[in-house]
This record gives structure tokens, C-alpha cells and sequence, in this order.
């Protein structure tokens, strides 16, 4: 069986033996912690405060975020919450050992999870692309280094090629397991065991729009929508709309004919919001987003406003049952007649809906008809990479802890 190799910071790595490894993580559940104690939650608050102080975290704005996310005040909210929401006569305890696999598509999205599985007692080992930036294995590097003298340095990032059998071993070992990537990654730990039946949270392939009121955009101040130009840029170009909840289409709730020409606009506002911040867009990428908009203005009713500049879009009169996934800066605007045709267009797979100009009643009762079928978030334009703890229909406090009734 391949060995593994464990990540010592500073881009060296240590061999180890898969076996002194399993040992390893069978001795260190004697090290867990309850939920949100005050060492584990300054340790993560002291690695926000020391990120936030970088002069290049502007220039970052996933790692800005994961260090605003994790900051002491937000940290003692979560805290909070959790212990407010516990089940009358119950303690909570950490699962043990949790294994993390994270994504390609977005690399920040394991600290996150890392994080919250520390904060609530967990000992972790999570499996490192082998394809990492620079920019997060500076982040890896800062975690190592604070945890290398913490209960052991119990805590490990790892790198071994992707073989079933250390997979298996190692999934064996551990009490909760956290895998994001595509549904072919999922399958193929799907018949992976876990110590004791253990908990599998999966995060798999997903598709996320947003719907906007043709009557907001047609009755919005220029420095209203310049604004929101703002925000639909960054849920667009942060991460190359590779995330599971970045939009890759627009529903707009009105008439074609009244609304196109705001909704253009708002798309012209966006394209310049994403030159101004420096997006670059691979030449490749710029042809086959080229591509993709003249096959589907081929097809008769559709109205492509400009084929150059960071986004691209094509628009529709009426909606199309089609997940356009074309990715870096390419959208698709269908118009629809109301909120329940959206409705009943929603699939299991689908993940996040972002909106802008609806009054919070429209949204409940959207909602209330929507959610059966799928959907796990719905949130205003800007905020479709936000990460919470409650992601993908998982509150990840709670699947990370177990619960034990005390009478």
C-alpha cells in the first residue's frame, strides 16, 4: 500500500507509513475537545487576525473572506447559536476523527469545513490536492505552524495518489467523512466503510441561478445598479463560476420586450466591474464562450448583447429547460411570466437562487412551493458564495457532533 506523506508547512512533507498513521489516529481520539472551546476557537480567531493584517488579503478575496468569516466576533456568534439551538436536556460531543476531501473546483472551500469540524471538537485529516496555489498552501502553512504545538499536532494535511485501498484504510479509521468534488468523485467512496458506521457528508455536482423583478431593474437609480452590477460580478467572476453556487443564469420576472434593454445594461455594468477589477480570461476560454453564444443565437429566439469583454450573454424571451454550464464569465438570461414558473422548474440538484427585487412575502411563498423539490439556499444577489454552516442542506455543527441526552 502507497505511503502518505504529511505536510510539515514551508512545502516539505514527511513520509509515513500507513500503519503508524492509523495508529496515530487511533490514539488522538483521546485528545477531541468539546464544541467551541475558548483554546480551539482563539487558535482559529488568532489565524484570521494574522491573515486580515497581510497587506495582499485585498487582493484575495476568498482569503479575505475565510478571514472575515473566521474573525473572534463571528466565531463567538456561531458559538452561541449552536449552544441556543441544542435540544433541551442534551450535550454535545465531538464525532472523533473526521477525513475531508476537498474540491478542485474551489480550494479555499475545505478550510471552511476544516474550521468548523475543529471548532467543534474534531481531530482532522484532510487529503491536499495535488495541484494547490500558492496562495492556499500559504494558509496551510500558517495552520501548521499554530497547530504543530497544539494536543500533539494531531491535526494533519496529507498527500497520497488516489488509490482505493488507503482510501478504504483510512476511511476505516475515521468517525465522519467530508467529500466535495463531482458526482464521480462521490460514487467512488460510496462503498468506503467508516469506523463504526460513521457519518458520510457528501457535496456533490450542483447548479445555482438567480432570479431578478424586471419592475426592480426598470425602477432602480443608476447608483442602485451600478451596485448591484457589483455584487452580480463578484458572485459571477469570483472562482470562475466554478463554485457550485456560482449563478450561471438569470431569470427575470417581467415582459422581454419592456425589460431587455435594463437587463442589458445591468449585464454592460457587470462586464466593467469585472475589467475594472482585473479578471483575465483565458484566451481558450474567451473562444468558447464565443462559441457557446452564437450556437444559442443560432437558435432563432435569442438576443446576444456584445460578443466581447469578460462576460458574455445571451438572452431569452422565454425560459429553456437547459443548465447552461459554460463557466468563466458566461451568462444566460431567460424571462419568465412570475415566481411559480420558477418554481416548477426547480430540481433536486439545484443549490443556490439569488435574488434582487422581491418583497420578502413573494420570496416566502416562493419558497414554501419551491424547497420540496430542491434548492438549500436562497439569498440576495452578492452573497452566493457566503459560506455558512448550513450548506447544501447540512448544518455542518451539528452532522460533525453527536448528540447525547442527559436525564
Amino acid at each position: 500500500m502507497t505511503e502518505l506523506k504529511v505536510y510539515r508547512g514551508g512545502g516539505s512533507f514527511e513520509k509515513l507509513a500507513v500503519t503508524d498513521m492509523l495508529m496515530r489516529l487511533n490514539r488522538s481520539r483521546s485528545i477531541v475537545a468539546l464544541p467551541f472551546s475558548p483554546e480551539r476557537m482563539s487558535l482559529i480567531a488568532d489565524i484570521s487576525t494574522t491573515l486580515r493584517a497581510s497587506p495582499r488579503i485585498g487582493d484575495r478575496p476568498s482569503m479575505a473572506y475565510f478571514a472575515h468569516w473566521t474573525r473572534s466576533t463571528a466565531l463567538r456568534a456561531l458559538a452561541t447559536r449552536f449552544k441556543e439551538t441544542a435540544a433541551p436536556g442534551t450535550l454535545s460531543a465531538p464525532r472523533g476523527v473526521v477525513l475531508h476531501f476537498p474540491p478542485r473546483n474551489v480550494e479555499t472551500m475545505f478550510l471552511f469545513s476544516w474550521a468548523v469540524s475543529y471548532m467543534v471538537g474534531n481531530v482532522n485529516v484532510v487529503r491536499l490536492p495535488s495541484d494547490q496555489t500558492g496562495m492556499v498552501m500559504e494558509v496551510v502553512d500558517l495552520l501548521v505552524s499554530r497547530l504543530s504545538g497544539v494536543e500533539g499536532g494531531a491535526d494533519m494535511f496529507v498527500c497520497y495518489p488516489a488509490e482505493d485501498g488507503l482510501n478504504r484504510a483510512l476511511s476505516r479509521a475515521c468517525d465522519a467523512r467530508i467529500v466535495w468534488g463531482g458526482d464521480a468523485k462521490i460514487q467512488a467512496f460510496e462503498s468506503l466503510p467508516l469506523r463504526c458506521g460513521g457519518k458520510s457528508i457528501w457535496f456533490g455536482d450542483r447548479y445555482s441561478y438567480s432570479v431578478m423583478s424586471g419592475q426592480a431593474l426598470s425602477l432602480a437609480e443608476p447608483q442602485e445598479l451600478t451596485a448591484l452590477a457589483h455584487k452580480l460580478m463578484a458572485d459571477i467572476f469570483t472562482f470562475d463560476q466554478m463554485g457550485c453556487s456560482s449563478p450561471h443564469k438569470i431569470y427575470v420576472v417581467g415582459d422581454a420586450q419592456a425589460h431587455w434593454p435594463r437587463v442589458a445594461a445591468l449585464l454592460e455594468a457587470v462586464d466593467s466591474a469585472a475589467r475594472r477589477r482585473g479578471t483575465h480570461i483565458p484566451v481558450a476560454h474567451a473562444i468558447r464562450k464565443l462559441t457557446e453564444a452564437l450556437v444559442l443565437a443560432g437558435s432563432g429566439d435569442a438576443f446576444v448583447p456584445q460578443l466581447s469583454g469578460e462576460l458574455i450573454s445571451v438572452i431569452f424571451s422565454q425560459p429553456r429547460q437547459v443548465e447552461d454550464r459554460v463557466g468563466g464569465g458566461f451568462v444566460v438570461v431567460e424571462f419568465i411570466s412570475d415566481l411559480a414558473t420558477l418554481a416548477s422548474m426547480v430540481q433536486p440538484t439545484h443549490q443556490t437562487l439569488t435574488y434582487y427585487g422581491f418583497a420578502p412575502s413573494e420570496l416566502t411563498d416562493f419558497a414554501k412551493s419551491a424547497i420540496v423539490a430542491g434548492l438549500s439556499r436562497i439569498v440576495p444577489v452578492g452573497q452566493a458564495l457566503d459560506f455558512d454552516v448550513v450548506w447544501d442542506g447540512y448544518d455542518l455543527t451539528r452532522e460533525l457532533t453527536r448528540t447525547v441526552r442527559v436525564r
